[in-house]
């Protein structure tokens, strides 16, 4: 070997040294090195799952199990929210109907006080009487009275 190739190999040798002096992290992983491996990697997510027990097939099983009883619970909750509705407006219809009962009883009164009063004053209660006006156009409106 002529001395430029050993200053050469001695070079090479010193930019080796000082790029795995600055790379510490990615060289040398203390036993993570294996990590990297596609083999491992594959075979470290086998064990995984091996140890909770559980496989693609049962998460699958176990996410159609899940949705559908969700589906069921979202059913019931509809169901009872339209129940709550349909009683809502009966108790609504219920309270129309008080309304319009308790009107017909006041109004079954003043008439029941109306003839009471009749009978007292005997003299019946009459209504204003509307006069109309006659003019040479031949219509005629109400006038009031004076």
């Amino acid at each position: 070997m002529t001395n430029i190739q050993r200053a050469f190999c001695v070079f090479l040798s010193l930019i080796f040294l000082c790029v795995v002096a600055a790379l510490t992290g990615d060289f040398f992983k203390h036993g993570e090195i294996y990590r990297q491996l596609p083999l491992y990697c594959f075979l470290e997510k086998k064990a995984l799952q091996e140890e909770t027990g559980r496989d693609r097939e049962t998460e699958m099983l176990l996410k159609e199990k899940n949705e559908e009883h969700l589906g069921e619970e979202v059913e019931a909750e509809n169901r009872k929210e339209q129940e709550a509705l349909l009683m809502a407006e009966v108790e609504e219809a219920e309270k129309k109907e008080e309304k319009q009962k308790k009107e017909v009883q006041k109004s079954e009164e003043k008439s029941a006080d109306s003839t009471e009063n009749k009978k007292d004053t005997g003299v019946e209660n009459k209504e204003p009487e509307i006069q109309y006006c006659f003019s040479s156009h031949g219509y005629a409106p109400p006038c009031l009275p004076l």
